[in-house]
Formats: structure tokens, C-alpha cells, sequence
């Protein structure tokens, strides 16, 4: 693969997660499940994860890296991506809280450690397109 496919797929998945608003639905997520695992007994911090959970299926449902061609989402995984293709993160996120549906705690370490994660490959991805940017390397722009 050369840098300036890599820098359209990672500018392309860049702004599809941002326009989505992943990485704050994400927190509002964890600061929803906080509440929670605090005061157990409110039943609107239920319902503010539930109401969050909802919002968060909607956006990964229709999140544009799920209409990547296949040879994106390969690269995606090959570089420990995947996880910004709307139904694997839908797909984890589900899983995290199948698992610890009586344990909301653990769920809530789960899912900060998911958002740590995101925000960190969010970051490496926002420095790497500026050092291509800087560096002038093109996006390779080619129409399928």
C-alpha cells in the first residue's frame, strides 16, 4: 500500500467518525454508566444508558466506514482500526454489556477502556493525516 491510499482511507474514516459523533457518544455513554454503578437505586441513570445505547446503534448503524469497499476495511484491520467500522464497534459494545448485565461496573471499566482506545487511534489518525498534509503527500483520489 502506498502513503497516499492510506492517507484518503484514514482522512475518509477520520471524518466519518467525527461527523458521527462517535468518541463523545462514546462519553456520554461512560458518564451515563458512572451515574449508574454510583447510585444503583436512580432508575433515570437506567434509562439514560438505555436512551444512549440507542442513540449510539443508531449512529454505528448508519456510520459511512460500514459502506467502505472491502479492501478499506482490510487496511482498517490490518492497522488495528476496526473498531471505527460502525458494526464492530456495535458488535463490541453489545458484547460488553451481554456480558455484565448485573454488573455494570464491569461494564463501565469495559467501556472506558473502549473509549481510551478510540480517542487514542482518533488522535494517532489526526497526526498522521497533518504529517501528510505537511509533508504534502496527496490523497490518492482515484475513483473506483
Amino acid at each position: 500500500m502506498n502513503v497516499e491510499r492510506l492517507h484518503l482511507i484514514l482522512r475518509a474514516t477520520y471524518d466519518a467518525v467525527t461527523k458521527a459523533g462517535l468518541v463523545p457518544d462514546i462519553g456520554s455513554l461512560t458518564t451515563s454508566l458512572q451515574n449508574q454503578v454510583s447510585d444503583p437505586a436512580t432508575a433515570a441513570y437506567q434509562q439514560q444508558i438505555s436512551s444512549q445505547l440507542e442513540k449510539l446503534r443508531a449512529s454505528l448503524s448508519a456510520i459511512e466506514t460500514n459502506d467502505f469497499p472491502p479492501g478499506w476495511k482490510q487496511v482498517l484491520t490490518e492497522h488495528k482500526l476496526s473498531h471505527f467500522i460502525g458494526t464492530e464497534l456495535l458488535q463490541r459494545v453489545v458484547e460488553i454489556f451481554s456480558r455484565n448485565a448485573i454488573t455494570p461496573s464491569i461494564a463501565l471499566e469495559e467501556i472506558q477502556k473502549l473509549q481510551v482506545e478510540l480517542t487514542a487511534d482518533l488522535t494517532a489518525m489526526t497526526e498522521l493525516i497533518n504529517g501528510f498534509i505537511r509533508l504534502e503527500f496527496p490523497m490518492d483520489d482515484l475513483k473506483p
